[in-house]
């Protein structure tokens, strides 16, 4: 018997749905296509485009996942997340970033982003990585 190729996705958008998100991004382009993506699964967007202005949100507000663009005008996004993180050690904040030669992933994390997701993302890596953190 042939076994079916796996598939890439292996999560429900169920998990997705209705969940909180907070994303910071300052390109203008990417806050459109990216809050279009974590709407067509269901979720709450809200935009801010800048790390200071996310610092105040992730303090006054519960979300379900955090999406930090690393590059960001002012404060960028890995000292928004060290200085969210004195604060709030459980909500999942996820880096966006077109990875460069000085940053990596584990860089990223130990700033305490629980998960990276490089630029330009993919659609359903996208998604499994928003679930996977949303399911732990």
């Amino acid at each position: 018997m042939k076994s079916l190729p796996k598939k890439t996705i292996d999560y429900n958008d169920d998990i997705l749905k209705d969940k909180k998100v907070l994303l910071i991004e300052d390109n203008k382009i990417n806050q459109m296509i990216t809050k279009k993506m974590v709407e067509n699964k269901g979720m709450i967007c809200e935009v801010i485009d800048n790390g200071e202005d996310a610092i105040e949100a992730v303090k006054n507000n519960k979300y379900d996942v955090v999406l930090m663009d690393v590059h960001l005008p002012g404060i960028n996004g890995t000292i928004a997340t060290q200085t969210i993180r004195t604060f709030d050690k459980k909500t999942k904040i996820i880096a966006l970033t077109a990875i460069s030669l000085n940053e990596n992933r584990e860089m990223l994390l130990s700033y305490g982003m629980n998960d990276v997701i490089t630029k330009p993302f993919k659609p359903d890596e996208f998604y499994k990585a928003v679930a996977q953190n949303l399911a732990t």
